[in-house]
C-alpha cells in the first residue's frame, strides 16, 4: 500500500497543471453620466469569466471603463499591456460596447491581443440584440465567449 501511495504521489508531482492567464476589459462608448452600472457590461463580463473559468483558465478583469464616443485607432491606448505584461497575464481580451442610447449596446467590437508579443489574434463585430429573455440572452453571450476560448492557448 505504501509502494502505490508513493507512486501516485510521484505521479502527481511530474503533472504539470498550466493555464494561460487572460485579463478582460470592457469598455462602454455613448452611455450618459447618469447611468451607474450597465446591466449589459456586467452580463458580458460574467458570461467571459465563467466560461474561460470553467475551461481552464485563469481569468481577471479590470474596472469598466466608460467613454463619451466610440474611440479611433488603436484600442491598445486604452490599456496597460506593461501592466499585464508585468502581472504575468498571456491574453487581454477587448469589450466595447457600443451605445446609441441608454438601452442595449447596437455593436459590440471584441479584440483578442497576446500580450507578448502584443499582437492582436482577433477582431469580431457583434450586433446588439435585445430580443431575447434575460436568460437566453446571456446563454448567448456564453456562447460567443466559448467561440473565442479557442483563441488562447
Amino acid at each position: 500500500m505504501k509502494k502505490v501511495f508513493i507512486v501516485l504521489f510521484g505521479l502527481f508531482l511530474t503533472l504539470k497543471a498550466e493555464g494561460s492567464m487572460v485579463s478582460f476589459y470592457l469598455i462602454e462608448t455613448g452611455l450618459s453620466e447618469s447611468v451607474n452600472d450597465n446591466q449589459f457590461a456586467v452580463q458580458w463580463e460574467n458570461a467571459f469569466m465563467d466560461v474561460f473559468f470553467d475551461g481552464g483558465l485563469i481569468v481577471s478583469n479590470a474596472p469598466v471603463l466608460r467613454l463619451a464616443n466610440k474611440p479611433s485607432g488603436d484600442i491598445l491606448r486604452y490599456v496597460n499591456m506593461n501592466d499585464a505584461r508585468n502581472a504575468g497575464i498571456d491574453f487581454v481580451i477587448i469589450g466595447q460596447l457600443d451605445f446609441t442610447h441608454n438601452g442595449a449596446p447596437s455593436d459590440i467590437t471584441f479584440f483578442i491581443y497576446q500580450v507578448t508579443p502584443g499582437e492582436k489574434i482577433l477582431e469580431r463585430h457583434i450586433p446588439g440584440r435585445t430580443t431575447r429573455s434575460a436568460r437566453e440572452e446571456y446563454e448567448y453571450m456564453k456562447a460567443i465567449a466559448r467561440g473565442f476560448i479557442t483563441y488562447i492557448h
